[in-house]
């Protein structure tokens, strides 16, 4: 995500899917901190994907209130999980300077993958993720023959791919990265803790439309010389979602109980504005901030270092441009669906890594 507090500032829509959320997470803390936890030394949240922090502090604040009202002195842990080139100077600012700020509340950071078990066994109480478990991980699937190529540097979102092999590729790595995130989740979790996941889901269709802008868009780097083929090819938004009978049954093998499932989609956040103004330009820079907030720092990563900057902001000019142009078109520039789901740990035993 982009740094000095961008991501923050820029994730209205993010945090639209996690007001929903929220209701969810009260509910499950509510029921575990009505167990006994006298014997707990400290009560262990798990957060991951954490970004810059705003988004977790949302809903780990009024969590934290729950289990202060049952439990007043035990003490709280809350590790947050990001990639060792987060903004974790502004996760911590947001995290250790607003509501969170509890004598006996302690803040960790763990600057790893979620594709890695990063706490020890049986050790988390409460497991949380906000719109993060559908980024892939690494290396995606490169194309390899020439057909698969011109989809690749015709096309920047793997979900916009046609049906067909290559696509399919996509498919299966999100399936296997969603499995080892369960199962790594699984490993960590207490018999008894509950979580709660929130995620893009597929088909995601109906955000097609910013997917076949922003390929536009990088189609024109090409054609202005700021780009090369091989770095169109390249350049991917790492994001793909797993459909809901993937989601639990992977969930379900590893010896979860589903206690909540909803499928929900999150419309426009900017659009009511911009039907009180119409000022296009206005819209357009909230959509394109929102978009560059979570995409610049991995679409600008493979760009030769003495082009990157001219073609990234280009890129997002031409972004803007387009928004504005398109705007009586009423497309879908933000928008998209969502799985959350709630899960409770059994004793079953979860299948091996």
């Amino acid at each position: 995500m982009k740094g000095d507090g961008n991501y923050n500032r820029n994730s209205d829509q993010q945090r639209k899917a996690i007001d929903k959320a929220l209701k969810v997470v009260e509910r499950n803390i509510i029921a575990q901190a009505a167990t006994p936890l006298s014997n707990a030394p400290y009560f262990t949240i798990a957060d991951y994907g954490a970004s810059q922090g705003l988004n977790s502090v949302i809903v780990f604040a009024p969590l934290i209130k729950l289990i202060r009202a049952k439990h007043p002195n035990l003490p709280i842990l809350i590790v947050h999980e990001d990639l060792d080139v987060n903004d974790w100077t502004t996760l911590f600012q947001t995290s250790t300077g607003t509501s969170l700020k509890d004598n006996n509340v302690f803040i960790l950071g763990s600057g790893t993958s979620f594709y890695q078990q990063l706490m020890p066994k049986n050790s988390v109480d409460f497991a949380f993720s906000g719109t993060a478990f559908h980024w892939q991980d690494f290396p995606l699937p490169k194309p390899i023959n020439p057909e698969e190529e011109e989809i690749a540097s015709q096309t920047l979102a793997p979900w916009a791919f046609p049906e067909g092999p290559y696509r399919k590729r996509f498919e299966d790595h999100s399936l296997k990265n969603w499995t080892s995130v369960v199962k790594h989740r699984a490993a960590e979790m207490k018999t008894g803790a509950r979580g709660v996941f929130l995620q893009m889901s597929i088909p995601m269709d109906r955000i097609t439309d910013s997917a076949k802008t922003m390929s536009h868009c990088m189609r024109q780097l090409v054609a202005k010389k700021l780009l090369t083929r091989e770095e169109a090819i390249n350049m991917k938004l790492p994001v793909f979602g797993v459909p809901k009978d993937q989601l639990l049954q992977a969930l379900r093998d590893n010896g979860f109980e589903i206690e909540g499932y909803e499928h929900f989609f999150v419309p426009d956040t900017f659009w009511p504005a911009y039907e009180k103004t119409k000022d296009a330009n206005e819209y357009a820079r909230c959509v394109v901030n929102w978009i560059r907030a979570f995409s610049e720092p991995t679409l600008s990563s493979g760009i030769a270092e003495q082009r990157r900057k001219t073609a990234i902001d280009t890129y997002y000019a031409l972004l803007h441009q387009e928004v504005v142009k398109r705007i009586d078109e009423r497309l879908n520039w933000v928008g998209y669906a969502n799985h959350l789901v709630s899960i409770i740990k059994t004793d079953k035993k979860p299948s091996k890594l």
